[in-house]
């Protein structure tokens, strides 16, 4: 246990030396201890109960070490205060993210006992508002709390906070009524504060993404923003809201502690921080012609000054280099590495214990793996090698280990072991969640689909009468100018239209017949493909496979080298995979997921489960650059153990190519990965077991057909880089065995995102950068009519880099000629247009440049960025723009938006609608995407569902839906007596009040209404009558269509409805129905009949809501 370890450090002899000289010095020097040993230290010191500040050479660094820390002494209060650098001068200006992690350390220090502040050195450099200052502006709001509301928003609005319709994002403020939405930097969700006159009567978080509250608070702290530098656009940042005239350590309390991990090198680090900065600035100065309204000075202290200002306190440095004051050792070791190497961990392990037993002690041997499953995996290969019960793993997400000889502990993390990259824990500032407002938010201008009547453009929101009465209806324009208004009862037949890669639809005409067409046409289509699906898969399963044996420990040992922690989504698909294998029935399986989903990880486990049959295994892939990427995964992953592995592509001479297939056919190639040519008749197998397909949808039909014969008799997995939607997973279940991979990757490193200017210099900086470090470079141009011009500009910019342009439209065998060049490296920086949004995957190319950004839509935009940060290197992406006051209020939130959600994870449902359209074509064939753009992704997954669903219900492969448990098909009208709308002072948000009018109208079910309604109360505060009328008016259409009513009207002091006579009982249990009725209704009524036509009437007492007896009436007759 941790415990055990925790105990071992704060019993030793140095730790005890440690206290006692820090009791007795002000300045103690400490070595033999790596940054892990330091975070045990710092948590056996922090019983001391005072404030520590520790210092750490870099930004890395000081990331590592905080996310260490917080999995070591979670007990801790334990802060990061970054380092804002060139964020601070960028067109956008520091990340929210960053603004948070300040402002939380700035309140840690303010009114915490003894709160840990991890940071880097340079951060100590950045000027903060002083302690005085901030808490007098600080504002404390705590319920029942009495002040004026206006002047509690109008100094949010000093402060910097924004004034926004909806709360989307930290720096944003939104007043409706008695409400104040706020979101704080430092805060996980934004919080919602209800005042009822002056008085502040509740305080609750809410959820970014519904707006709905989660949880109330006693009370909330904000900060001014400004207190912790600048923020906001770098143009405004000589209109400071405060005054900096302090940094960190002035927050410090007299009896806190300094600890430095590199104490020798602080003044060195600090110096070149230093020059650094001046040089930014002053840049950034003479560009913007601010001299004489801007100096450096007012943003940054000198070095001399820092370390000036840490001498008041006690210090703890940690060093190799100094012995100019009492030096205590800790003798702690660092971890080798060992690449994967068992025998050779495991000789090392009994090597310790032996020396321990020998000491007369047992030994504490540990192994750190991420998570649980690592965990299980890791104690799995313990046993399978008989290692020593002394060595025990344990699930602890630390970046590294230590051996410690003195006192016989060894502790190894799986990361040192298998050579994984580091990955920081996220913390809740991190792991923020995303809004996807502006994806689903349906705007004046978008593009829209009616059920009925096609495309058209939504023309926003329109007040109408009916029946004499206020209602609002969506306004459409059409083809040649007509318009449709579409009342509240038929919006739930209106969608936003979202098609492929931006796809431009052509409006439909009022009253033609081409819509309805079109969508009889598209279910027709879906069920024979469909039909095809499901009938080839029955045949399948009739036919006799080889049942793979289960796992070998080779397995497990592949398994546990893995360099990345598995989603459960790759998890699931491997056991999928497993148990179809271990069956005698041939697989045939499809994996769907994005690129760098983990994919092909997955086909390696089942490639070499298959291989430990003894079986030969075949890749085919549809292009050279594929072969070639997963032969050197398949190499790299495979490489400890015999297994031979070749290539056949048409860049292997005839000569190598006869040869590989000579011994592919004796036998003697395990694996073999190749394009088309694999399918070539002279192509032979001696023992095929497996076939594993990338991108099937890419290859022709020929030899498509050739695949289909080939996968006769052996298993068959199929990789996709497009994903799907889960309902259409489900909708195909029984027509394709399917694993969808739809979550990111745990623990990517987040790609360090900036907005900037194109600024000749600073592109020069970023590419010159990234090439010195040996990596590459995409520089996103989407204009193929410029692309060339560029790429000169470019050449002439920075002439010691090999360029080359890629685009579209060249030829298929130059562009992948010019990609291969790329992925081995021939070139360094790649202008390309949007071609590289999908399937290259290049781990070398860790910078993305993208030139006019605010061209692009958010989706695409997470898909370009997700091209880099696939290795183990820091990724960049620079977003390049005009000048902010040439972009219009969209684009530039946009922009923040990326900039601010670094993480794969939180963009990913964004990006995700874009590639499940093109998933949804590459199922169902390429003619299938014209059908989508035409009628919008919504709709077409609508028709595709209902398609096959009927096909089922006529293949006897599902039960027709039994008409008693089916709702009455009626669509009740009903006339209500009052308004009934959402006036704009109660929902102001045109989109706002469209998303709940639609949900109130699909809304099935009484309690569905009621959630609805607390919900808006929750968000938007009490509700005037005519929003209270809507409810109503809702309720009683479901409760008339419940009762079979389909006309309800109020008039004249009576409510008469108008039964359904369809729906009505046959003769045989008409009288019992009526008896029913008679019985249980709540008040007296008449019925009357008019031709075939059956009422009721019911007179209403003065004294009586007509809508409330109507809602009663109908509840008691259902």
């Amino acid at each position: 246990m941790m415990q055990e370890i925790k105990t071992i450090f704060s019993n030793s002899e140095p730790l005890q030396a440690l206290r006692r000289a820090l009791q007795s010095n002000k300045i103690v020097q400490a070595s033999g201890a790596n940054h892990i040993a330091q975070a045990f230290i710092l948590n056996a010191l922090a019983d001391r109960g005072k404030p520590v500040l520790c210092v750490l050479p870099g930004e890395e660094e000081a990331e590592q070490f905080y996310s260490d820390l917080q999995e070591i002494s979670p007990q801790i209060s334990s802060v990061l205060f970054p380092f804002y650098d060139r964020q601070l001068w960028s067109e956008l200006g520091p990340s929210a993210e960053a603004i948070g992690r300040k402002l939380m350390a700035l309140k840690a220090l303010l009114n915490e006992p003894a709160p840990v502040v991890v940071m880097p050195a340079a951060a100590l450099l950045e000027k903060v508002v002083n302690p005085t200052s901030l808490r007098r502006a600080q504002i404390y709001l705590q319920q029942g709390d009495e002040l004026y509301f206006s002047d509690l928003v109008q100094s949010l609005v000093s402060m910097g906070y924004v004034r926004e319709q909806r709360v989307e994002g930290p720096g944003e403020i939104s007043v409706r009524g008695g409400l104040l939405d706020i979101f704080c930097y430092e805060e996980t969700h934004p919080c919602r504060i209800e005042f009822f006159g002056n008085t502040i009567e509740s305080i609750r978080d809410f959820d970014v993404e519904n707006q709905r509250s989660l949880s109330s608070r006693e009370a909330l702290t904000v900060l001014p923003p400004g207190s912790a530098g600048p923020f906001g656009p770098a143009a405004d940042h000589p209109q400071e809201i405060m005054k900096l005239d302090s940094t960190l350590a002035a927050y410090l309390k007299t009896d806190s502690l300094v600890m430095t991990a590199e104490s020798a090198l602080l003044r060195i680090t600090l110096e070149e921080a230093e020059r650094g900065l001046q040089v930014r600035g002053q840049t950034y100065i003479e560009d913007h012609k601010l001299q004489g309204q801007l100096t450096l000075d007012q943003f940054y202290e000198t070095a001399d000054v820092v370390l000036a200002q840490l001498v008041s306190y006690s210090q703890l440095g940690f060093s190799s280099l100094t012995a100019d004051h009492e030096t205590i050792s800790f003798n702690i070791q660092p971890c080798g590495r060992f690449a994967g190497n068992i025998t050779l961990l495991k000789n090392e392990l009994q090597r310790l214990e032996a020396d321990a037993h020998a000491a007369g002690v047992e030994p504490v041997l540990r192994i750190w793996c991420e998570d649980d499953y690592q965990t299980q995996r890791m104690q799995q290969l313990l046993q399978q090698d008989h290692f020593s019960p002394a060595v025990r793993a344990e699930t602890w997400n630390l970046s590294a280990g230590f051996i410690w000889n003195d006192y016989h502990v060894a502790c190894y993390s799986s990361r040192e072991i298998f050579n994984r990259p580091n990955y920081r824990r996220g913390d809740r500032i991190s792991k923020r969640q995303v809004s996807l407002n502006e994806l689903t938010a349906l705007n004046e201008g978008d593009i829209v689909v009616h059920v009925d009547y096609g495309v058209g453009i939504f023309r926003g929101l329109h007040n109408i009468k009916a029946y004499g009465k206020q209602r609002e209806c969506i306004k459409i324009e059409y083809q040649d100018g007509d318009s449709l208004y579409v009342p509240l009862e038929k919006m739930d037949r209106v969608q936003k239209y979202s098609s492929q890669d931006g796809y431009a639809p052509v409006l439909s005409k009022l009253g033609a017949k081409d819509w309805d067409r079109l969508k009889t046409k598209t279910k027709q289509r879906v069920k024979e493909i469909a039909g095809q699906l499901i009938k080839l898969y029955a045949l399948r399963k009739l036919k006799e496979g080889y049942a793979f044996s289960s796992d070998q420990p080779w397995q497990s040992e592949l398994e546990a080298s893995f360099l990345y922690e598995e989603t459960q989504d790759q998890l699931a698909a491997v056991q999928d995979i497993k148990k179809d294998m271990e069956k005698p029935v041939p697989m045939d399986r499809l994996i769907c997921g994005d690129v760098g989903f983990g994919k092909t990880e997955v086909a390696v486990r089942a490639a070499f489960k298959a291989l430990n049959d003894g079986k030969q295994v075949a890749l085919l892939v549809p292009t050279t650059i594929l072969a070639q990427q997963h032969f050197i995964t398949f190499s790299e992953r495979l490489q400890p153990y015999p297994v031979r592995i070749e290539m056949l592509n048409r860049f292997r001479k005839p000569a190598a190519q006869k040869e590989i297939i000579q011994r592919l056919k004796a036998g003697k190639v395990d694996l073999i990965i190749g394009t088309h040519r694999l399918l070539s008749a002279d192509v032979e197998f001696k023992d095929l077991g497996l076939l594993i397909v990338d991108e099937e949808h890419k290859f022709g039909v020929l030899h498509k057909e050739k695949l289909k014969l080939l996968k006769a008799s052996v298993d068959t997995l199929t990789l996709s880089a497009t994903p799907i939607p889960r309902t259409m997973h489900m909708a195909l279940m029984g027509a394709r065995d399917m694993s969808v991979i739809n979550t990111p990757p745990y623990n990517r490193r987040p790609i360090k995102t900036e907005v900037s200017r194109f600024d000749k210099v600073f592109v020069r900086e970023i590419i010159l950068k990234e090439v010195e470090r040996g990596g590459q470079i995409f520089f996103v141009h989407n204009r193929v009519q410029t692309i060339y011009g560029i790429a000169s500009l470019l050449r002439e910019l920075v002439p010691e880099v090999r360029f080359s342009v890629a685009h579209g439209q060249m030829d298929g065998d130059e562009l992948e000629q010019i990609m291969i060049d790329f992925s081995e490296g021939k070139i360094q920086c790649l202008i390309c247009t949007m071609i590289i949004e999908s399937g290259i995957d290049v781990p070398n190319a860790n910078t993305l440049i993208v030139n006019r950004a605010d061209r692009f839509g958010l989706a695409q935009l997470y898909q370009l960025r997700g091209r880099v940060g696939r290795s183990q290197q820091q990724a960049y992406a620079y977003l390049l723009i005009p000048a902010l006051r040439k972009l219009n209020r969209n684009a530039i939130k946009r922009l923040q938006t990326i900039q601010e959600y670094t993480h794969l994870g939180s963009g990913y449902k964004i990006a995700m609608r874009d590639m499940e359209i093109r998933g949804m074509g590459n199922i169902f064939g390429s003619e299938q995407s014209g059908y989508i753009n035409a009628l919008g992704y919504e709709l077409y997954a609508k028709i595709m569902e209902e398609a096959i669903r009927e096909l089922r219900q006529e293949m006897n492969l599902e039960p027709m839906a039994q008409s008693q448990d089916q709702e009455p098909a009626i669509e009740s009208r009903v006339e209500m007596p009052t308004d009934v709308y959402l006036p704009v002072d109660f929902v102001p948000a045109a989109s706002d009040r469209v998303d709940i009018y639609k949900r109130l109208i699909e809304a099935k079910t009484e309690r569905a209404i009621e959630e609805l309604h607390t919900e808006l109360i929750d968000r938007f505060g009490p509700m005037p009558a005519s929003a209270r009328d809507l409810f109503d008016f809702v309720l009683l259409k479901l409760y008339a269509r419940k009762a079979l009513v389909d006309e309800l009207q109020f008039k004249n002091g009576q409510f008469i409805g108008k039964f359904h006579t369809p729906s009505l009982p046959d003769k045989e249990h008409f009288t019992s129905w009526m008896h029913k009725i008679l019985d249980k209704a709540s008040c007296r009524f008449d019925l009357r009949q008019d031709k075939d036509a059956l009422y009721f009437v019911v007179n209403i007492s003065k004294h009586h809501n007509p809508v409330e007896t109507a809602k009663k009436f109908l509840q008691s007759i259902l």
